[in-house]
């Protein structure tokens, strides 16, 4: 009792839950393979204030793994704090957690503290948690009710368009400019696999939007949207626009322009066809190998792979892929369960068959994603059917336990 009153964060909320989840996540990337080794006194104390060296790659990776825990962990805490302090009592607790990580990898074989890297997941706990102290994006259940169901598609297309943008660092070389350019014009090479991504993904970015806006997205937005993020893959380093993207997104549009009205049960059509997508994705080319090894530990390619451009835009892609196709589901079937169940299967069915596929590296990291979107999705199911009245008894008996103050 006394620790959970003196302790800043809720410790029976489900933000608190979900920070765990990402603190464990983080020590699991940052200790596996778990080769413990003896460290001399000498060598601990030297290494307390050592800078190492960080790549741009490190730098980014060390960024976007600490926002979630600066956001999720601003969303934990108790209400009694005001929210210009949420920040501060989080961004120290990221910090601490992201040295004492640091110097425990001197313990584990193959890793190499460095205090750049605390440095910079302190800045990623720092934009976390000025995200987090926004009162409108609440991703994770609060009081607004169906309002806060719709931010799930919101943030979801969100996730589309930052796979489009990364690295998000501008050039102003015209050579750079050039040969961003050169595929769509001299590469007549049509890729059907990048084809389907693409032009579902815009339907899916058009649906998601109108889900949030609870009306349909008008063509023009998504033409204005199209071109933006083109221009902006031009303008950004190691980006390009291939003719199987431009094409794709062309696709979209007119069939966006034409049907957007006329077809209301999108969401059964669309969890098919990304559906569809994901497998054709995961098995193309169909050659048929000797059998690979299954990797059972998660997020093991990320762990002992280089992060690279491709690394940060594959998260985001999955995210985005995955997120929706649990949302797809839950929205036409109403059923988490069936949601949950169908679309982890499904994926790991498709890890399965990469087993006898050339080329391919099946883990348990893609089953694992799909099984985490689907219960962040969970906790929105209590919103979505929440009468006014409910919402309304339900803030004040929250009120009531000290739980949060109404604004």
């Amino acid at each position: 009792m006394l620790m959970e009153r003196w302790f800043p964060f809720n410790l029976k909320s489900t933000e608190f839950k979900y920070l765990i989840i990402i603190c464990v996540v983080i020590a699991h990337g940052s200790f596996y393979p778990y080769q413990l080794q003896r460290v001399s006194f000498q060598t601990l104390m030297h290494s307390l204030l050592v800078l190492g060296y960080t790549s741009l790659s490190d730098i980014a990776a060390n960024i976007l793994l600490f926002i979630p825990f600066g956001f999720i962990g601003v969303r934990a805490m108790k209400t009694p704090f005001k929210p210009a302090y949420y920040t501060v009592y989080v961004v120290v607790a990221g910090t601490f957690y992201a040295y004492i990580i640091q110097i425990l990898q001197l313990y584990f074989g193959g890793r190499v503290p460095s205090m750049y890297d605390v440095f910079w997941n302190f800045v990623g706990t720092v934009l976390g948690g000025i995200i987090g102290t926004i009162p409108g994006l609440r991703f994770i259940a609060g009081k607004r009710g169906n309002e806060l169901w719709v931010t799930v598609p919101l943030l979801l297309a969100g996730c589309w368009i930052l796979s489009r943008l990364a690295p998000f660092v501008p050039s102003l070389d015209f050579g750079e400019l050039k040969q961003s350019l050169k595929p769509l014009f001299f590469d007549h090479h049509l890729n059907v696999e990048g084809f389907l991504k693409h032009f579902v993904s815009w339907i899916l970015y058009a649906h998601l939007l109108s889900a949030f806006l609870r009306r349909p997205l008008e063509p023009s937005l998504l033409c204005i949207t199209m071109a933006c993020v083109f221009c902006g893959q031009v303008s950004i380093q190691m980006r390009s626009i291939s003719l199987h993207s431009a094409s794709g997104a062309f696709t979209a549009l007119v069939i966006w322009l034409f049907f957007n009205q006329k077809f209301r049960r999108r969401s059964p059509v669309l969890a098919c066809l990304l559906l569809l997508v994901i497998c054709f994705n995961g098995v193309y080319p169909f050659r048929f190998s000797g059998r690979n090894a299954m990797q059972w530990v998660p997020f093991y390619s990320y762990i002992v792979g280089n992060v690279n451009l491709w690394t940060i835009i594959t998260i985001f892609e999955k995210i985005f892929l995955y997120g929706s196709l649990v949302w797809l589901f839950e929205e036409f079937t109403d059923k988490w369960i069936y949601s949950a169940v169908v679309t982890t299967s499904s994926v790991f069915a498709i890890e399965i068959m990469q087993i006898f596929l050339e080329g391919r590296t099946p883990e348990i990291t893609d089953p694992v994603i799909v099984l985490l979107m689907a219960l962040w999705v969970k906790q929105f199911r209590q919103t979505k059917h929440m009468t006014p009245r409910t919402r309304h008894e339900k803030e004040w008996s929250i009120q009531e336990r000290g739980h949060y103050i109404r604004p």
